[in-house]
């Protein structure tokens, strides 16, 4: 999409057309000198790349040109070459607002010879409203015979580094007061971890500052933009979308609402946040602990095989009996009852050997396979109990569903970031976390400061939620190894990337897109991260801590099934006494 400006005739415009036409590209010509036409209408089209042609012979172009940079359109998506007949057009961009990203190419004729070449100057402002000086770079020439000639540059801001004079107005979030200045601020390495995907988006822009030359005058806001009550953003993003900053020394996460007043630049920083707890050692009820070892078949299947071994001995221990007494010998089992066979299965299940020895060979067989059975039953579960007393304990809390269904407390870092999202956020697991766990009675929060809330996952029992960056640091300087290797995380969110922020359609943001990669390409970045971002702790040696002990959590189940069989027992006792006593006071009535 090519459109042109002129004030040519029209026999001459025809021409042209036809030229553009021979090449099939569309063109649409417009009368610079007489304009009955608006701008805005003309050049605002939904293309990525355009094509404009500006004759610098027609009269009232300067007038023209600083409307069309007004209204943006001489950014890097429009491709301006402006021809004119002397060099005197150069000095009309002196009161243009052209940026960095200006892409203007000017020709001017040399005709001292009989071939007319095409000087070709690349015109453009670091930025002119904040400073800058009008650049006028010889790029190459054109004559009909060699064609275009031009000195190719790789990156045109590689090119256009030098922006002395140039001073942008940019935005630093500071949530906390300090007490020393800005600079001493930014400069400090100490406490890399309060603050830090600012402050390392901070660093990577006072870099491109160092790389491109130009100054800045900073501020500080206390948020990095959120809906207010009135509907209105706050903070850097306020700023921004007000023009009252260039570009923000602190980095934003991606916002649907940020989307549409800001523009992003390069995602410098991976904010990786996460809920840090110490591992209970055992998260299963006393319940479950105690069933866990056998499936649910091989439970039904012992119990299957345990009735069947009561029929079978029932049979065999009756027929022994009728057999031994026919030929007047004494069986060493004393009675053959239902009540008896069964506390004999339930006796030789948990190993507490036995006392009848059959005569008969067929109950010796029977007999036999119920010891080994049960001791092949026996020593699978007792070897199950015994391995997760002595292995390190099982990761059960692994996904945010489980912290919300575990006995820990839960609380989160004050960071306006973790707030707005717990507040929009429309995941259910996190919104029945945030309603059970962290709403507290008398509408309390538990949103801590970082400091408080590991101090209480030190304790125990409990999960906090925080950046990475911020959370290892204090882990690995207050907590002891063996609370170390108890540590476990749950994520609530994917890790994000903190960008860069700029005003809308800023005509800066193509130029710290390629500072960034510069830097990421010769491992700036890299090394950059590796200072800021925090190492997580490491465990030397978990074994030293490893303790086999049995408290009340894990015989809980066992003394419940203790307390029942003696309160069952007495009853049967008390009905049994009863029993006992009225038939015996039948018989003295009757006498």
């Amino acid at each position: 999409m090519v459109t042109y400006f002129g004030c040519s005739p029209k026999q001459e415009e025809i021409e042209v057309m036809k030229s553009f036409m021979d090449d099939d590209l569309r063109l649409s010509i417009f009368d610079v000198s007489n304009r009955t036409f608006s701008v805005a209408s003309v050049l605002s089209k939904q293309h990525y790349l355009i094509g404009v042609i500006l004759d610098g012979d027609c009269p009232n172009i300067e007038s023209f040109l600083m409307e069309c940079a007004n209204l943006k359109f001489l950014f890097d998506t429009y491709h301006w070459l402006v021809f004119s007949s002397d060099y005197s057009v150069i000095d009309t961009f002196g009161n243009v607002n052209l940026f960095i990203n200006a892409d203007v190419s000017v020709a001017i004729p040399d005709n001292a010879g009989i071939l007319v070449n095409w000087t070709i100057l690349d015109v453009y402002n670091p930025a002119k409203p904040k400073g800058g000086d009008l650049k006028v770079i010889n790029a190459g020439f054109y004559n009909q015979d060699d064609g275009f000639n031009i000195d190719l540059v790789w990156n045109r801001y590689y090119q256009r580094q030098n922006m002395t004079g140039t001073t942008f107005e940019v935005g630093m979030v500071i949530p906390e007061n300090i007490s020393i200045s800005l600079d001493e601020y930014l400069k400090s390495d100490s406490e890399r971890n309060n603050n830090t995907f600012s402050r390392f988006n901070a660093v990577t822009v006072e870099l491109c500052q160092d790389f491109y030359n130009f100054s800045m005058i900073k501020s500080i806001t206390d948020s990095w933009g959120y809906i207010q009550e009135d509907g209105e953003l706050d903070g850097l993003s306020r700023a921004l979308q007000d023009d009252k900053l260039d570009f923000g020394l602190a980095a934003l996460l991606y916002r649907e609402f940020r989307l549409k007043v800001l523009d992003f630049g390069y995602g410098n920083w991976v904010m990786k946040s996460t809920f840090i707890f110490r591992h209970p050692k055992n998260t299963l009820s006393s319940y479950e602990l105690y069933l866990r070892p056998l499936d649910e078949g091989v439970w039904f299947s012992t119990l299957v095989a345990l009735a069947l071994m009561v029929i079978v001995l029932k049979f065999i221990v009756t027929h022994e009996i009728q057999l031994l007494d026919r030929f007047h010998q004494e069986s060493s089992v004393g009675e053959s009852n239902w009540s008896f066979l069964i506390i004999y299965n339930i006796g030789e299940l948990c190993q507490q050997g036995f006392s009848y020895i059959p005569v008969l060979s067929s109950g010796r067989i029977v007999v036999l396979s119920v010891l080994v059975f049960f001791f092949l039953i026996f020593q699978f579960y007792s070897a199950s109990i015994v391995s997760f007393l002595l292995l390190p304990p099982r990761r059960t809390i692994t996904t945010v569903m489980d912290l919300l269904r575990s006995s820990l407390e839960v609380g989160m870092e004050d960071v306006l970031y973790d707030v707005d999202y717990m507040k929009t956020t429309t995941d259910p697991v996190a919104v029945a976390l945030y309603d059970t766990k962290i709403k507290q009675p008398n509408n309390e929060l538990n949103f801590l400061k970082a400091r408080e809330g590991l101090e209480k996952v030190k304790l125990g029992a409990y999960a906090f939620h925080t950046q990475t960056s911020t959370g290892y640091p204090i882990v690995e300087r207050t907590f002891e190894e063996r609370a170390i290797c108890e540590l476990a995380e749950v994520q609530l969110y994917k890790p994000v990337y903190a960008n860069m922020a700029l005003a809308k359609k800023s005509p800066l943001r193509e130029l710290f897109l390629y500072c960034n990669l510069h830097q990421m390409e010769v491992g700036i970045l890299h090394r950059l991260r590796r200072h800021w971002d925090a190492r997580k702790p490491q465990c030397i040696d978990f074994t030293r801590y490893l303790e086999v002990e049995v408290g009340l959590g894990e015989s809980f189940g066992a003394l419940i099934l203790l307390g029942i069989g003696i309160v069952v027992s007495l009853i049967v006792l008390l009905l049994e006494y009863t029993w006992n006593k009225w038939r015996m006071s039948i018989p003295a009535k009757r006498g």
